[in-house]
């Protein structure tokens, strides 16, 4: 299967230089925000990306890794533990969340957000110059992550992003 990231978030691939450089950009439910942190030029890169609603209130988080020696991105928990919905700034919801995962508010989940946090994330690693992406701890997930391109490993769920358009 070869993902095509273009045809399932456009406005997203259209926008990838800004939220390469830690922009914002308005998608259909809102705006979608990055930040990236080089740590050791050229070697480790953490990227935070961040959906608000239209009011400014994040409703969306998607935090993950780039190495570079290994040229791969990496998602350690897939979705952070559940929690009730709530609003607080993006900085505290993402203390909330502990480091390097995907959530989305209840409210927002069936207006695809996981799904552009998601894409843009492997966009982003693969435009970093990566060629895989790993997401672990995602058997849970599993099913979603197969319908978006992933193969479970046993040692996570693996994007070959080279067959990624």
């Amino acid at each position: 299967m070869v993902l095509e990231l273009g045809r399932e978030s456009p406005i997203v691939m259209s926008h990838l230089e800004t939220l390469d450089r830690g922009g914002r950009i308005k998608i259909e439910h809102g705006e979608l925000e990055s930040s990236v942190f080089v740590i050791q030029p050229s070697q480790r890169r953490y990227v935070a990306l961040t959906t608000y609603d239209g009011e400014g209130n994040p409703t969306g988080i998607c935090d993950f890794m780039n190495v570079a020696e290994s040229r791969s991105g990496i998602l350690e928990s897939p979705i952070i533990r559940k929690r009730s919905d709530f609003v607080v700034p993006a900085l505290n919801l993402r203390l909330l969340a502990d480091a390097d995962g995907l959530y989305v508010v209840e409210r927002q989940r069936k207006h695809h957000i996981g799904s552009i946090l998601f894409l843009t994330a492997l966009s982003l690693s693969k435009r970093f110059g990566c060629t895989r992406f790993v997401v672990r701890g995602g058997e849970s997930q599993a099913a979603w992550y197969s319908k978006v391109g992933g193969k479970n490993t046993g040692a996570g769920i693996y994007f070959d992003l080279t067959r990624i358009k």
